[in-house]
């Protein structure tokens, strides 16, 4: 799947933000994966974000392009009939993925070190752990989606 993506991506985009890794090999005996990954020098999100010289206004944009290519792969992937039917039979990897990604929700927003700058109040709490609680039950739920598997 990651190949197909990467492929369709690739054609999609002219000097994306967001980027597909590419696979060099993927052996289904030993269910093993060798894989680009970003580099010896990438940061993570979080650690980017607090770096000095950072601003809400990148942010901004990493998350314009982000929602951009999200948006784009589900409009995408609701036509690869072959890709949705391996996402719909694999329930317990999208139940560990929505867990993973959204069960720990809350912990993850409240773990961002400039929530004050993005002016998220203490109260938003409870919305934040909503969202959290609906997106898991959706994801687990996904039956016309290939995004889901995507995480696993």
């Amino acid at each position: 799947m990651l190949r197909r993506v990467g492929e369709w991506h690739r054609s999609q985009a002219k000097r994306p933000i967001v980027t597909v890794p590419s696979v060099y090999h993927f052996d289904e005996e030993a269910c093993a994966i060798i894989m680009e990954d970003a580099g010896e020098e990438s940061v993570t999100l979080k650690a980017f974000m607090q770096q000095p010289g950072v601003t809400v206004e990148m942010a901004a944009e990493i998350g314009r392009e982000t929602g951009r290519f999200l948006g784009s792969l589900h409009t995408w992937g609701k036509t690869q009939g072959e890709m949705l039917d391996l996402a719909r039979e694999h329930v317990e990897a999208r139940k560990i993925s929505a867990w993973y990604f959204y069960g720990q929700y809350e912990v993850g927003v409240t773990n961002v070190a400039k929530l004050p700058e993005m002016g998220l109040a203490s109260e938003d709490m409870e919305r934040i752990r909503e969202i959290g609680r609906e997106t898991q039950e959706a994801m687990v739920n996904a039956t016309d989606s290939v995004c889901s598997l995507l995480l696993i």
